[in-house]
């Protein structure tokens, strides 16, 4: 009974929902002053952090490394644009929209109004998520040094 128990402690059984103890992060941010305008694929000039750089910066696109599969949480923060009443993003998992973040004033003209949306998702290893302004109608959005765009995740 001893052997059994410090058996038990010394080698405990693992969770197989819990084996992937590496983290991935990531968080890209545009700081650049930049207007994107319908139809164009948010992207961004640096990241906070870029586990395995999953996401990428130039194209925009987060795709799962092999073996990382998993539940994730991703947040989006940024800015409307100039002459913006209603921003469309359409958030694509696989070249295909999965949902749109919409977000409309009764403000004409003006440009500044904050945006932030989390979601959580279920990707397999290979998916990939990315964010493009819808291609009709007024959208706008705007970065710069003090007004980034930050799309962010994490595996959970």
């Amino acid at each position: 009974l001893f052997f059994a128990f410090w058996h038990f402690l010394a080698f405990p059984q693992v969770n197989p929902e819990c084996e992937k103890s590496t983290s991935l992060v990531f968080s890209g941010v545009k700081k650049q002053d930049h207007e994107f305008s319908p139809g164009n694929v948010i992207t961004f000039d640096t990241a906070v952090i870029n586990t395995a750089g999953a996401l990428n910066l130039n194209s925009g696109i987060f795709q799962v490394p092999r073996g990382a599969g998993g539940i994730f949480a991703f947040s989006f923060s940024s800015f409307t644009g100039k002459r913006t009443t209603c921003l469309w993003i359409d958030v694509e998992k696989n070249g295909s929209v999965l949902f749109r973040i919409i977000d409309c004033n009764d403000r004409p003209n003006v440009e500044g109004d904050n945006v932030s949306f989390n979601f959580i998702e279920e990707l397999q290893d290979g998916d990939t998520i990315r964010l493009k302004l819808h291609s009709g109608g007024y959208n706008s959005l705007h970065s710069s040094p003090t007004n980034n765009v930050i799309f962010s995740g994490i595996r959970l």
